[in-house]
């Protein structure tokens, strides 16, 4: 996985393997280990202002497009981002990608 730039470890050059993974982690995931090429997904009105900086608003972007999150959960998705994800959850947004 990290040889094939799927998971990279944090900034800081750590890769705490043993830290459990946050929603936005689990959905980087998936984007990376799908190859998307994130070019596609230039954020948009659905992302406030502040949202389109981040780092992370193309994936969020992918996600909407792709249906692994709805814009009807879009604003509890992005509230709990960076909340853990259960097993149930992360079998959901690998069951949603793939179903497409």
């Amino acid at each position: 996985a990290f040889e094939n730039g799927i998971i990279t470890g944090y900034d800081d050059g750590e890769f705490k393997g043993d830290k459990s993974l946050s929603k936005l982690e689990a959905l980087v995931i998936i984007a990376r280990a799908a190859k998307v090429d994130f070019s596609k997904y230039t954020p948009d009105e659905r992302l406030s202002e502040e949202e389109r900086k981040l780092w992370y608003a193309p994936y969020l972007m992918w996600a909407l497009k792709n249906n692994l999150i709805t814009e009807g959960n879009y604003l509890e998705i992005t509230k709990e981002i960076t909340k853990e994800i259960t097993r149930e959850e992360f079998i959901r947004l690998n069951y949603l990608y793939l179903e497409k």
